[in-house]
Formats: structure tokens, C-alpha cells, sequence
């Protein structure tokens, strides 16, 4: 179900948002909608094409990356005010990972890629704001990526040392 978003508050508290004055808040609602969805529904899967992002209003859904057969692994869980589905949004490309309702109720705030694209056509400031916000998004996520790979390296190093003290 989509229905039309008519309330700012909601987006007060969430990056996507950021550093828009009210006038600019109201002009990206009007092209998002509203979806509800329930425990353990999936918003989208892995490889799946993606034309839209998703704001969390009420809930939370967890991004899962499938990484071998019968693996699974949690790679984010989106509360409530925060952003998922940027990347295959900005370029274009498939799903990286599934994102599945981890609470009760999930209410999602969407937005399709052709209304952004028209919305920073004919307002370009807000584009310049809202890209600078998912930029600002990506390398956040980026790092926390980054960091946790090089943890699993040190920790595969250490497990070496452990089990081969010969090993360098």
C-alpha cells in the first residue's frame, strides 16, 4: 500500500533531510510515498534493480548479504530517521543485499529515482543538498565497511599465530 506523505515531522530526524529548510522538506515529501510493510516481509532482494531508496519512519529493517551458500550476514540494521537502498539508487546497479522487516510493523518513506531526477531538474539545490547528504551517507557506511573487513583480517592473522606460532 502507498499513500502520499503530507507530514514534515517525521523527517526531522533523518540524514536524508538534513540541512533542508521547511519549503525544501515539503517539496521532497510531495514525490515520496509512504509504504507499510510487515515482520519478515522483504522490501527488496539481493540483485534486485533499484530505483528507489527508502527512509525508515517507523521500525526497522535489516540489510542481509547473502555471502555463500546457506551464509547469511547481517550487514546493517536501519532504525528509525535512517537511509537504505542508496546505492543501487545513485548508480544504477542491482540490490548489494536484502532488506528485511526486523520489526513488527515497518513504515517506509520511498522515493522512485525519475521523481528525484525531476525534482533536482527543476530545483537544483535541493539536489545539490540532497546528493551531499547521501554522499555524506555512503562514506559513513563505506568506513564502518572498511574497518570491519580489516578487523576480520587482524582476526584471521591472530587465529594463524594461534594455531601456527611459525607463521609471520
Amino acid at each position: 500500500r502507498r499513500d502520499i506523505v503530507n507530514d514534515r515531522k517525521q523527517f526531522d530526524i533523518g540524514s536524508f533531510f538534513c540541512n533542508l529548510n521547511e519549503d525544501e522538506k515539503k517539496l521532497v515529501m510531495e514525490r515520496m510515498h509512504k509504504e507499510s510493510f510487515s515482520l519478515g516481509q522483504y522490501v527488496f532482494k539481493q540483485d534486485d534493480t533499484g530505483e528507489r531508496l527508502y527512509v525508515v519512519e517507523k521500525g526497522a529493517v535489516s540489510l542481509i548479504k547473502s555471502i555463500g551458500a546457506d551464509l547469511d550476514k547481517t550487514v546493517l540494521i536501519a532504525p528509525e530517521g535512517s537511509i537504505f537502498g542508496e546505492f543501487s539508487f545513485i548508480d544504477g546497479g542491482t540490490r548489494s543485499a536484502s532488506g528485511l522487516v526486523s520489526s513488527v510493523d515497518a513504515v517506509l518513506l520511498s522515493l522512485d529515482r525519475k521523481d528525484f531526477d525531476a525534482l533536482i531538474e527543476q530545483y537544483p539545490a535541493i539536489g545539490t543538498k540532497l546528493y551531499n547528504n547521501l554522499l555524506i551517507t555512503v562514506t559513513q557506511r563505506l568506513r564502518r565497511t572498511s574497518e570491519a573487513h580489516w578487523k576480520t583480517i587482524e582476526n584471521v592473522i591472530k587465529n594463524e599465530k594461534v594455531i601456527n606460532p611459525d607463521v609471520a
